[in-house]
């Protein structure tokens, strides 16, 4: 960031640099001077794509949707056929969760340019749809010509584990394994549907293995935990669950993992407290039911 605003302020005048510096900010977490840096790149060359793009991407992520679609929609029925316009109009119905409007611009901008990215974004829309063997079969055509790409690989096995197709999912995450053994993401993911699949001793490993490639993830180690909670391990998955949630303090299903370890360890009292604090919370969370039941079983 430094260096892209000293190019700023030696030429103030360079609609690339602060684009380039809107970019920057964004990486950095700063969405309203990314959106001010990619608002002058617009004012200093409004006919510019490549700052047209970056503003509206800015727009998305300050959530400025309104002002977002207009853009948008603006720039594609100057430039019906460009196929960045219309994934950018894909991008803000997605994000006002105006799915059928995200199917119709990203297969728009597929005809247009067809590619991994584009094919993954209408296959999450297709789904969010309620439409996921479209999604299925956008994503399936693409990897039946592109194997290796683990990308896509990686967003149909989510999708199959959004539907709880959890064998085909495993499937995806084992292949992407194989394809790139590095993949720390893919072998969470994989521990976790054979977890899901009853295969508890295959997801120890693979959840010590992923644990062991990145132990500061609390996502990971979210995984480890419950896998050790299954396996009969509970002071070893306490262990991993206080430093997930540690590093995750607002990830409500870590919690409630944590809460079980507890409950399991003996420390109910804070269990209890992590459970009501949960519970008293009015944001929705896939477990709710279960911490509701833990906590009446603590006489809480």
């Amino acid at each position: 960031m430094a260096t892209l605003q000293q190019l700023v302020d030696a030429a103030p005048q360079s609609s690339a640099s602060h684009r380039e510096l809107a970019h920057a900010y964004a990486a950095a977490h700063d969405p309203e001077k990314a959106l001010l840096e990619a608002q002058s790149a617009v004012q200093l060359a409004p006919e510019d794509k490549p700052a047209k793009l970056t503003l509206g991407t800015m727009l998305i992520s300050a959530k400025n949707f309104d002002e977002a679609r207009r853009l948008a929609d603006d720039w594609a029925t100057g430039s019906p056929q460009d196929a960045d316009f219309a994934e950018l109009q894909g991008m803000v119905a997605s994000a006002q969760n105006r799915s059928q409007d995200a199917v119709d611009a990203f297969q728009r901008g597929l005809t247009a340019h067809d590619n991994n990215v584009t094919r993954i974004r209408l296959a999450m829309a297709q789904a969010k749809a309620g439409r996921p063997q479209e999604g299925e079969k956008t994503l399936r055509s693409w990897l039946d010509a592109n194997p290796k790409d683990v990308a896509a690989r990686t967003a149909l096995g989510q999708l199959y584990l959004d539907i709880k197709q959890f064998a085909p999912a495993r499937d995806q995450f084992a292949e992407i394994i194989r394809l790139a053994p590095d993949n720390v993401a893919a072998e969470n993911n994989l521990a976790w549907t054979m977890l899901l699949l009853g295969q508890k001793d295959d997801a120890l490993v693979h959840a010590r293995h992923a644990a062991a490639a990145a132990p500061e993830a609390p996502a990971v180690l979210d995984t480890l935990g419950v896998v050790l909670l299954q396996t009969g391990k509970a002071s070893e998955a306490r262990d991993s669950l206080e430093k997930a949630a540690k590093g995750a303090p607002g990830v409500a299903s870590i919690q409630f993992h944590l809460a079980q370890a507890l409950a399991q360890t003996g420390d109910e009292d804070r269990a209890r407290e992590i459970l009501r604090g949960l519970l008293s919370n009015p944001e929705p969370f896939e477990e709710r039911d279960q911490a509701q039941q833990l906590l009446t079983q603590l006489h809480g």
